[in-house]
């Protein structure tokens, strides 16, 4: 897949609104996780903790983006 077309499918509404409703649904789901964690915990327990939530954030942008292309690709070779 070229830039070209990675931009374009970024730039839908079909990658956009799936995306940031999971982005806002899983970053505030993990501050209140954070803020409900005992505070004493260790640096290098925070920062597993955070590394977690990128990479959990990251899978699922990688899954909305793989969705929304496999949806653009079936909508323009269907249309006439």
């Amino acid at each position: 897949m070229n830039k070209g077309y990675f931009e374009r499918v970024i730039k839908t509404t079909t990658f956009l609104i799936p995306s940031i409703i999971i982005f806002s649904g899983v970053t505030v789901g993990y501050i209140n996780g954070f803020f409900a964690v005992n505070s004493q915990s260790s640096a290098f327990d925070k920062i597993i903790y955070w590394l977690t939530y990128l990479l959990i954030s990251t899978f699922l942008q990688y899954v909305i983006f793989i969705n929304a292309k496999k949806q653009i690709l079936n909508s323009k070779k269907y249309k006439y």
